[in-house]
């Protein structure tokens, strides 16, 4: 019951006004800066757990897996699908 509470609010309340923001930008930007900011976010939160030298040897290693690669770029993917959205739907509207 609680799943359905949650999803509300960030499906029905904040999804609209974030899709609306990100339909600013192009698609490809989007979907790169995402992107990027899952690895960075990654990359940090290891500094802050195991450390720098750790840190950057786990993200190597991450990334070299095939999981590691396809779940951000699947993230990144379905933002930058969210933006396209968020950009047809703002269009129709003017």
């Amino acid at each position: 019951m609680i799943d359905g509470f949650w999803s509300g609010i960030f499906g029905g309340l904040l999804g609209p006004t974030i899709s609306r923001w990100l339909g600013r930008y192009t698609f490809g930007k989007v979907f790169i800066v995402i992107l990027i900011g899952i690895y960075a976010s990654l990359f940090f939160i290891g500094i802050a757990k195991v450390g720098l030298a750790d840190s950057a040897k786990r993200i190597v290693a991450m990334v070299s897996t095939l999981p590691g690669i396809l779940a951000p770029v699947g993230i990144a993917a379905a933002l930058a699908f969210c933006a396209f959205l968020g950009a047809a739907s703002a269009k129709k509207k003017e």
